[in-house]
């Protein structure tokens, strides 16, 4: 380079720079993005709760049935202990009556010297 050269160099550059803000209320669990060309890749869990509800509604259901079967069973055994009683009632009754009139019979029969 001469004694005359020159260099000459001129930049240019524009920056635009835009906001935007959130009011959110809450518990602020949520997600939130804002702009064009954004990807994501969102999973989510229940940590075993559906299954472990699954579990619990088939024994609440084994837990009714056993219950409806205890009552069903504690139904049927009164009803025999009732049939029990009031026919050994009757048994009894029917005994004592025997027996008096046997004794009345057996009376009557010394009196009369049969």
């Amino acid at each position: 380079m001469g004694l005359f050269s020159s260099s000459k160099s001129s930049s240019k550059q524009v920056t635009n720079n835009t906001s935007t803000n959130f009011g959110i209320h809450g518990d602020n669990n949520g997600y939130i993005t804002n702009g064009d060309g954004n990807t994501y890749n969102i999973s989510q869990t229940d940590f075993g709760l559906v299954s472990a509800l699954e579990s619990i509604g088939g024994n609440l259901a084994d837990s009714q049935i056993a219950g409806f079967d205890f009552a069903s069973d504690a139904v049927t055994g009164s009803q025999n202990m009732a049939l029990d009683m009031t026919s050994d009632a009757f048994n009894f009754a029917s005994d004592v009556n025997q027996d008096s009139l046997g004794f009345g019979r057996d009376a009557l029969d010394g009196m009369a010297g049969l």
